[in-house]
């Protein structure tokens, strides 16, 4: 099983919650956010494959903070080649 994350979002952009869950595919991944209470019923869901995710983020509701946690800890970015003495 792959881990994807399923965000949903209003249709002004607005972030409204997503989560990390474990499926076989994105078809699966959006059923299982529905069966465990996630899904946001008229949302739009964009579903991602995601990798080397903290195991106390996965199937449940995330915070706008938890996107943030992952989205920041990830490789850090090496310095531009100018920069570098």
């Amino acid at each position: 099983m792959r881990l994807y994350l399923v965000a949903y979002q209003s249709h002004q952009a607005e972030f409204l919650g997503g989560a990390i869950v474990a499926a076989f595919d994105e078809f699966k991944a959006r059923e299982a956010a529905e069966r465990a209470g996630i899904h946001h019923p008229g949302a739009l869901a964009a579903v991602t494959q995601v990798s080397a995710v903290p195991a106390d983020l996965i199937g449940r509701k995330l915070s706008p903070r938890d996107v943030k946690k992952l989205v920041t800890s990830g490789p850090k970015k090496p310095p531009a080649p100018s920069l570098v003495p």
